[in-house]
């Protein structure tokens, strides 16, 4: 899946996000944080579990009109 965008943050990190498939089907996503994973672990049948970098979530932030952490 390829996200296409980003929508809503809240105060745990949590971000709802769309994506679309390979085959153009859209979804709904949620990316959770969970700073305690090393390596991606299986997520079902769509691909692995990637954790999202501090980085990227606060540019999501900025973006979003949020303030920083």
């Amino acid at each position: 899946m390829q996200l296409t965008g980003a929508f809503s943050i809240n105060d745990l990190g949590e971000i709802v996000c769309q994506g679309v498939t390979t085959s153009g089907e859209l979804h709904a996503c949620i990316a959770v944080p969970n700073n305690e994973v090393k390596e991606p672990s299986s997520a079902g049948p769509l691909g692995a579990s990637v954790p999202l970098t501090d980085t990227a979530r606060e540019l999501l932030r900025r973006r979003l009109g949020m303030p920083p952490r």
